[in-house]
């Protein structure tokens, strides 16, 4: 699993709130760097899930791993250059109720977006990504986030979920969950993310990369959900958002 805590900043025009993100990364044992093995998951097998004792590859489903965990990430504000803040490791340190840590940015009266920007060093599969609220109660004011990928290293940038009370106006998009056909499932959907998920550590907003997609039943076979999953860079955007008027 990999952790991220923070927290963009209040503003009077463009509300934000503390988040806790987990992402969960799905890859062969085998390609896992020597920089992860302090990782809190880890396989229990001594030898690759993936290939015989004798070093024949077999089919094979890998288990989750933390890769994420101990990576510096960066946190930047579209209308503000000075305000950019890099190497947090608040983002990506242990979060449990012995350890409750979130990166607050500085606040102000500017409006416009954050992005926080996790560079992973390598490609991933990508299979959960969670956005958690610090606060418990369920956020007062619109939401509108985006999550991006990378496949370059951040040289270029891919949305892969916009969320929404209204995915028409602020994305052009419909509010749907469920990619209609398969030429769409590797296209970015819209949704509104309420009523949030409660968990124990606070609200959560989940997006997993395959659910919706007609083709995820034969994902070992489907190279374009394959590619649609893989990322070297994960980015979050909170977008701006104003209050509607009372």
């Amino acid at each position: 699993m990999m952790f991220l805590s923070f927290s963009p900043p209040p503003s009077t025009s463009t509300p934000f709130f503390p988040v806790f993100l987990l992402l969960l990364l799905f890859l062969p044992s085998s390609l896992v760097s020597s920089s992860l093995s302090h990782t809190p998951l880890s396989w229990t097998s001594p030898h690759d899930p993936c290939y015989y004792l004798d070093g024949r590859p077999r089919h094979c489903l890998s288990e989750f791993i933390n890769a994420a965990y101990g990576i510096p990430a960066d946190a930047s504000h579209s209308l503000q250059a000075h305000d950019h803040d890099s190497n947090i490791s608040s983002l990506t340190d242990l979060h449990n109720p012995h350890n409750l840590t979130c990166w607050m940015a500085r606040g102000g009266p500017d409006t416009g977006e954050w992005a926080i920007t996790l560079p992973l060093g390598r490609r991933f599969d990508i299979t959960y990504i969670s956005l958690q609220f610090c606060q418990h109660g369920e956020p007062s004011d619109p939401i509108s986030i985006s999550i991006l990928k990378s496949m370059d290293h951040g040289r270029s940038w891919r949305p892969m979920q916009h969320y929404s009370n209204d995915c028409l106006g602020n994305f052009g998009l419909p509010s749907q969950t469920v990619a209609q056909t398969r030429q769409q499932e590797t296209e970015p959907l819209c949704s509104d993310p309420r009523p949030l998920q409660k968990q124990r550590g606070g609200m959560v907003l989940a997006f997993s990369t395959l659910d919706g997609r007609p083709s995820s039943s034969d994902f070992d076979y489907s190279h374009t959900l394959q590619d649609w999953v893989t990322a070297t860079d994960i980015r979050v955007v909170f977008h701006q958002c104003p209050k509607h008027p009372r």
